[in-house]
């Protein structure tokens, strides 16, 4: 799920770096939130399939450590 990759000023190895976005319609139920398939950058290049209010985020690892950006609102039309 997340790439592996080493940077630093170091170059020492850094395992299980990487970001990856999940999507909602209910942004207030934490568990409501899914993780998007293959969108694993840190910006997001996403469609979604229906017409709809969505709210998206970034969930982001480094080592041992997480962190989840604000969310964002996405409002797609026919």
């Amino acid at each position: 799920m997340f790439g592996e990759g080493f940077e630093s000023e170091s170059a020492l190895l850094i395992p299980n770096w990487g970001h990856q976005w999940q999507i909602t319609t209910e942004p207030t139920n934490e568990s409501s939130w899914r993780f998007i398939d293959e969108a694993t950058h840190a910006t997001l290049d996403y469609v979604p399939p229906t017409a709809a209010t969505y709210y998206v985020r970034r969930f982001s690892t480094l080592g041992d450590c997480s962190d989840i950006s604000a969310r964002s609102k996405i409002v797609a039309t026919p």
